[in-house]
């Protein structure tokens, strides 16, 4: 368990710039940014993960600049942003079931492939709720929040999406598509986290 920290400025030359987990792992509260991987830019893992409170940025790899996450996953009130990826998966590149639940993923690079790669289907579900996901780019420019990987529970409500080109959400349930959020650049806006605040 991890609370009210910040890993930062981290090299691992393999997976998970500052965290390498097997096992159960739990962050809360916590700034992880500039750590660079192989995979998985700031955080890896291959077991059962929750980060909740959190703000993951700046982070750099081949695939899941920010995170790379197999097994079971939790996140809940993070920001990821500002995150860059070569091949895929700029903000998040996950195998297996993941609920996203008060997250905003905004503002990160991916040179080829989507800010947010879900290669779990068709059963590893990724549910989201009360999610912004909005102004990811590939290397030409171009929206690229979800390409072809979005495989995104038909339940999931009340999420903002700029772009939801590949994604399998539709509107219903609360779900705003292709809408601009309006929403600023990350930056500090009081608390422990960095945010993007709504403009």
């Amino acid at each position: 368990t991890l609370m009210n920290c910040n890993l930062f400025n981290c090299f691992f030359f393999f997976l998970g710039g500052a965290i390498n987990s097997n096992g159960n792992c739990h962050i809360d509260g916590c700034n992880l940014f500039n750590n660079t991987a192989v995979d998985g830019g700031a955080i890896y893992s291959s077991n059962l993960i929750s980060i909740f409170n959190s703000s993951v940025y700046n982070n750099h790899a081949n695939h899941g600049g920010g995170l790379l996450l197999y097994g079971t996953k939790d996140i809940s009130n993070c920001t990821i942003a500002n995150n860059s990826a070569r091949w895929g998966g700029g903000a998040i590149y996950n195998n297996g079931r993941m609920n996203l639940v008060n997250c905003t993923i905004a503002f990160n690079f991916t040179e080829l492939g989507a800010a947010l790669v879900h290669t779990g289907v068709p059963i590893k579900k990724l549910k989201m709720d009360n999610c912004i996901v909005a102004y990811n780019i590939d290397s030409t420019g171009t929206t690229m929040d979800f390409g072809n990987y979005g495989y995104i529970d038909t339940t999931s409500q009340n999420n903002l999406l700029s772009d939801s080109s590949g994604s399998t959400l539709s509107t219903g349930h609360g779900n705003l598509l292709n809408i601009d959020p309006l929403i600023d650049s990350l930056r500090n806006n009081g608390g422990h986290t960095l945010t993007c605040n709504l403009q």
